[in-house]
């Protein structure tokens, strides 16, 4: 799997999301989770809080509802077991994970999701 692939698509959501004028006032962050570190890095990001499988975006959604975006490269992208597991954790305590095969899908995802709630 190429992740760059993953953050070409990550970006291009971001763009499309920071365009769309209804989604102003609507808070959207990563959650860096991923890449190379050292060993020193990594224990200190551990010892902070960092979590394996975390999903690679999160939107804040008034009337404290959260939804958590996994972004996947358009074809042949899958979850890894710490993904699985988050996402798991995340939908029984009541929030929304989204899984979305590249841009456009995660895009049509976030917008349904939005248009159903």
């Amino acid at each position: 799997m190429n992740k760059d692939d993953e953050h070409i698509e990550q970006v291009a959501f971001l763009n499309w999301f920071n365009g769309v004028e209804k989604f102003r006032d609507l808070i959207i962050f990563s959650i860096p989770n991923g890449g190379k570190r050292g060993f020193k890095t990594a224990v200190k990001l551990k010892k902070e809080g960092q979590l394996s499988g975390v999903s690679d975006l999160c939107v804040l959604l008034p009337n404290g509802k959260t939804v958590f975006i996994e972004m996947k490269k358009e074809k042949g992208g899958k979850l890894s077991d710490s993904q699985l597991e988050f996402i798991d954790k995340a939908q029984s305590l009541g929030h929304t994970v989204l899984i979305g095969n590249g841009c456009n899908d995660a895009s049509k995802q976030f917008i349904d999701y939005l248009n159903n709630i």
